[in-house]
């Protein structure tokens, strides 16, 4: 979890913890993704400053398919 910057919220990054799986955290400009095995990247943050809740619940959904 040391990993992960500060702009992740920290529901995403309990769920990614969790994770039974390797996974690698990737920046690109200003959003934040995480590869886990051959799933697609997945957004988990960005630089804003108002934090975007509809992604939020996406990705944690996501990551719970992902057996997280």
């Amino acid at each position: 979890m040391g990993d992960l910057p500060k702009h992740v919220d920290r529901r995403v990054r309990q769920a990614i913890a969790d994770l039974d799986r390797p996974y690698s955290v990737v920046k690109k400009r200003d959003h934040y993704f995480v590869q886990v095995g051959d799933h697609p990247a997945l957004c988990i943050g960005s630089n804003s400053s108002k934090q975007d809740e509809f992604l939020v619940k996406r990705t944690l959904r996501t990551l719970e398919k992902l057996g997280g």
